[in-house]
């Protein structure tokens, strides 16, 4: 028991430790670029391979500093990756590596962390390319934990001077709250929550697509008014301008009035045009003023969804202008 003890005590007193060790590189600002460097070096990378006009020294330097860091960093348990021909094409430059199809594994595995999947969650059990997100997770425990402890106001200005005072952070790389967290736990964990029944989609660029929807109502009419897809995943085509800079052929207004000088396409928006237009007195001086057979006139009636053709015929001779 008293050998229980003593080895029991000797583990608390190395991880109380290690906590005043990592306490004092939190506070020394040793940790304040690693975020920023986990979430960025492919972007980086990518970025310098795109580049012309590398000379030899550069590549062995590349060489130099990727070796160590996949030599720690690496994992061959994770299932490996399909790397493109386009890929291949983009890292030309790194075929000779003894390392370069680890490298390109980790390449292509850290982009795959940007993006949100559908289904993604947080799985312990499913490995991963690099160790890096267990050492963020290490990190933020560290972290979270000075944070809670009783802090100095010397040692709480330090960390609000390199990590900011919102130091409860998700986990995700491709949340925007990886890097702005939150004042209080309560509020990160609610957070990670909705991470976790999060419904997912994979439109690139969409800013929704960072956190997904809440609910699968809620996805499903953001898909139909952002992105014109249907709750069965079936596009609809946009017709709204699809082609700016075609020639539309109109149909010719070949229905002509007779007394002003407006054409229609259709012969019952010219009577309607006459319906609307002409009145009893005006119709009495059409009559009088046009007194030729064959004028086709639509006299107005109560209901605006009937018209009544007459057909003016001459008036003989002593009448008066409606005829009687």
């Amino acid at each position: 028991m008293g050998g229980w003890s003593r080895r029991n005590g000797g583990n608390c007193d190395r991880q109380s430790g290690r906590s005043v060790v990592g306490s004092r590189l939190l506070a020394s600002g040793y940790f304040a670029f690693y975020e920023y460097a986990v979430a960025s070096w492919v972007h980086h990378l990518m970025a310098w391979v795109s580049e012309k006009g590398h000379d030899e020294s550069d590549i062995e330097e590349l060489e130099e500093t990727f070796g160590p860091f996949l030599d720690q960093h690496f994992s061959a348990e994770c299932p490996p990756s399909n790397v493109s021909n386009q890929m291949h094409e983009k890292l030309r430059l790194m075929k000779r590596f003894e390392f370069y199809d680890s490298l390109t594994q980790a390449i292509v595995w850290s982009r795959k962390q940007l993006l949100v999947i559908d289904g993604l969650k947080n799985d312990d059990e499913t490995p991963d390319q690099l160790d890096l997100p267990s050492i963020t997770r290490r990190i933020r425990l560290l972290l979270e934990d000075t944070v809670r402890a009783s802090l100095t106001p010397e040692i709480r200005a330090a960390l609000e001077l390199h990590f900011g005072s919102k130091l409860f952070r998700c986990s995700r790389i491709y949340c925007q709250h990886f890097y702005d967290g939150f004042e209080v736990q309560e509020d990160r964990d609610k957070h990670v929550d909705r991470h976790e029944r999060a419904y997912m989609y994979t439109f690139d660029g969409c800013p929704m697509a960072t956190i997904g929807c809440v609910s699968k109502k809620d996805l499903d009419k953001h898909l139909l008014e952002t992105h014109s897809v249907g709750a069965d995943g079936a596009d609809f085509p946009n017709v709204s301008n699809p082609n700016p800079n075609a020639k539309v052929n109109k149909v010719p207004a070949v229905f002509r009035c007779t007394l002003c000088p407006k054409r229609f396409t259709r012969a019952h928006n010219l009577r309607s045009h006459f319906g609307h237009t002409l009145t009893n007195d005006l119709l009495s001086a059409l009559c009088a003023a046009r007194p030729l057979a064959g004028t086709m006139i639509a006299r107005p009636r109560k209901s605006p969804y009937w018209r009544k053709e007459i057909r003016l015929q001459r008036r003989p001779k002593g009448r008066g202008p409606m005829g009687v």
